[in-house]
């Protein structure tokens, strides 16, 4: 029998507490475009808003239910590299480590049952003993006024010589 490591982990953090500056301008347009609403539309957020260092680390996914496939409309360059594959136009069956898949839907279940943006610091153990973590700001966009349509994710990536927080993971 042979065990499986758990290769990701994943911690919420509160947005008060955001350790990088960059993610508060996006967060201040996101709260500009949705004003009175719980989020904004898609059609009123526009990706070229974002600062232009961070389009490279955003993705994109139509949520049209919870039980569905999260459908990829956009995939930054950056996030493609790091990962080593290409999602736009792909849904999350495509994500091809199911370890990975079910870590990446869970953040996006908490968007869409939350209707609300989080901060998560995900870590990643990409060799034995190096781990990689990431700063994720997820963004709920509606299109209905009422359920999470789309999900806007930007990622500031580090290597295992990094730490995004005091405490880490």
């Amino acid at each position: 029998m042979s065990i499986v490591p758990n290769l990701f982990r994943i911690r919420e953090i509160r947005l008060h507490d955001n350790p990088w500056p960059a993610f508060d301008e996006v967060l201040a347009y996101w709260n500009r475009q949705r004003g009175d609403a719980f989020a904004p539309a898609w059609r009123d957020f526009d990706l070229m808003e974002i600062p232009r260092d961070l389009l490279p680390y955003t993705v994109v996914v139509d949520t049209p239910d919870i039980s569905q496939p999260i459908k990829y409309r956009y995939f930054g360059s950056g996030i493609a590299l790091s990962h080593g594959f290409e999602m736009t136009g792909k849904t999350s069956d495509d994500i091809p480590t199911p370890q990975l898949r079910d870590h990446i839907i869970s953040q996006y279940r908490q968007i869409i049952t939350a209707r609300a943006p989080k901060m998560f610091v995900s870590e990643i153990y990409v060799k034995r003993g190096l781990r990689k973590q990431d700063l994720v700001l997820r963004l709920p966009l509606s299109n209905d006024g009422e359920s999470v349509t789309n999900v806007v994710t930007v990622e500031h990536q580090t290597d295992e010589n990094q730490t995004l927080t005091q405490n880490g993971c």
